[in-house]
């Protein structure tokens, strides 16, 4: 970034439209600072074909940006400020309309760059008005059913660019270091992501996710459409898009959810394999795991997924191959969290052997994991009483101590989840008062405990224990729509164990 330019025009422009600070009002909740940052915007949206023609200065100004972004690549706060606002209010002028598309993703890019920590609270009120009014320029451009539609589908692009939380001006990390002679350092958040909150907010009041679903609709009916879209809204775009959707996934229609994630799903299926081979497989795979956490139990949207994950593996890519391969496991590991929790386990191999033993599943409480509780053998007596404890409590670790031995999964302070095996409180494991004996990293939101690879901690020793599941052999005939019974299928259809 740079000083606004000095022209005598620009410098008038920047003074006469930039609006009072507005720093030292009172604290708003998000909705008051939305409207507040969009308080000179008209009440709408979307192209006016009737507003007054640019001014020799206003015209002057988008000159000068274009200029200082093709010689420098770079752009005055200000003048960014300025120039979108002039762009908004003369939408239906040719020479606004090349302007951004020549200079709206470029500015846009230059204020995202920018690190808050080294920047005047002046400046960074300019980036934040250049951006919710990027956001505002989208939704019109989207709007406008004169705009030709491969330049309206630039507009979800930019918007995606807007909407990417790894930029610099939402994530910036500030280092400061504490030890003199600078071993280790404290990075502490300095960027400022609440703003990219609002400007999603912002494209989802305005009907911004409703406007890219119908677009996908039209595009994802025959495979030219669609490419002509991935041709201008990568997977990238649509991965950064997707992202914000499950940010504010709690404000969203459900509807507007589920047809938004067949759109996607049908767009991968659709495209000629030429062109699924140049769309980044990291991705497509966080856009398919997005949408596995969007699911929500949906039959149609879970076979439509396999259908994709098939694709990749029938790929004649051995790249496309591996990556379907690894997407099927991700599947089947959310498949598990639909099938019946084992009634037992079996631990056996631990060190500690006041470990092993058979573990009985407990009715659940408030976790969707399974909690088990180890059953006393006729060598060993376990107290559960608390109405009348021992006049000398046993030992910790003694088989007579009223913690029963327990597999339990506990929420950590991080937000991590870890299963344990301790000597804990069964009517509220993950205390400070819990023996542990072994633990292990929760994988994802799995609710069954890991087989092995267990590690010792606190009284625990090596070696680690081994579970072995029970579950009984069903009585009734099992439900085929069932998502373990589908991903079953799925692979005993595609041949799948011979193609490992």
């Amino acid at each position: 970034m740079e000083p606004d330019t000095s022209t005598d025009s620009s410098s008038s422009i920047s003074t006469a439209t930039l609006p009072k600070s507005s720093s030292t009002t009172p604290s708003l909740n998000e909705s008051d600072k939305r409207r507040r940052l969009l308080q000179d915007q008209p009440p709408s949206t979307h192209m006016e074909a009737t507003g007054p023609p640019l001014n020799p200065q206003q015209s002057g100004l988008l000159r000068i940006v274009y200029e200082d972004l093709r010689k420098q690549a770079t752009v005055g706060w200000h003048n960014a400020v300025n120039a979108f606002e002039i762009a908004h209010a003369h939408l239906h002028e040719a020479e606004v309309q090349e302007f951004l598309q020549l200079c709206f993703a470029q500015i846009v890019n230059i204020m995202l760059d920018q690190m808050t920590s080294k920047m005047a609270v002046t400046e960074k009120n300019c980036v934040i008005r250049t951006l919710t009014k990027g956001t505002v320029l989208c939704l019109a451009q989207l709007q406008n059913p004169h705009t030709s539609p491969p330049r309206r589908l630039a507009y979800f692009s930019h918007m995606a660019l807007i909407l990417n939380k790894q930029k610099h001006f939402y994530k910036e990390f500030r280092g400061s270091n504490h030890h003199m002679m600078g071993q280790y350092w404290n990075k502490s958040p300095a960027g400022c992501p609440e703003v990219r909150l609002q400007c999603l907010a912002l494209f989802h009041e305005h009907h911004g996710f409703s406007m890219l679903t119908r677009t996908l609709d039209q595009h994802v009916a025959d495979a030219d459409k669609a490419v002509a879209f991935i041709q201008t809204v990568s997977m990238d775009d649509l991965k950064l898009l997707l992202q914000g959707l499950y940010d504010l996934r709690v404000q969203v229609d459900s509807t507007l959810i589920r047809r938004l994630l067949q759109s996607l799903l049908q767009l991968v299926l659709v495209l000629p394999s030429a062109e699924l081979k140049k769309e980044p497989t990291d991705s497509i795979g966080h856009m398919l795991h997005l949408i596995q956490r969007l699911l929500d139990q949906d039959k149609d949207l879970q076979d439509a997924l396999l259908l994709v994950i098939g694709r990749f593996i029938e790929s004649t890519s051995l790249p496309q191959r591996l990556f379907g391969f690894e997407q099927l496991g991700s599947v089947v590991q959310v498949a598990r969290r639909s099938m019946p929790l084992p009634l037992s386990y079996r631990v056996a191999g631990a060190g500690s052997e006041l470990v092993n033993g058979v573990y009985q599943l407990v009715p659940p409480t408030t976790s969707s994991a399974g909690t088990y509780i180890k059953q006393p053998t006729s060598n060993t007596t376990i107290s559960t009483s608390r109405l009348a404890p021992p006049s000398t409590p046993p030992p910790p670790g003694d088989p007579h101590h009223h913690h029963p031995m327990t597999l339990f999964c506990c929420t950590m302070k991080n937000g991590s989840k870890m299963w344990f095996l301790s000597e804990a409180d069964q009517a509220q494991p993950g205390t400070d008062q819990d023996i542990d004996y072994y633990h292990h990293q929760s994988v994802g939101d799995d609710v069954v405990p890991p087989l092995s690879h267990w590690v010792p901690t606190g009284q625990g020793v090596a070696p680690s224990p081994l579970l072995i599941p029970h579950r009984p052999r069903p009585t009734a005939v099992v439900d085929s729509t069932r998502l373990d019974q589908r991903v079953l299928s799925f692979v005993w259809t595609h041949k799948l164990l011979d193609e490992i």
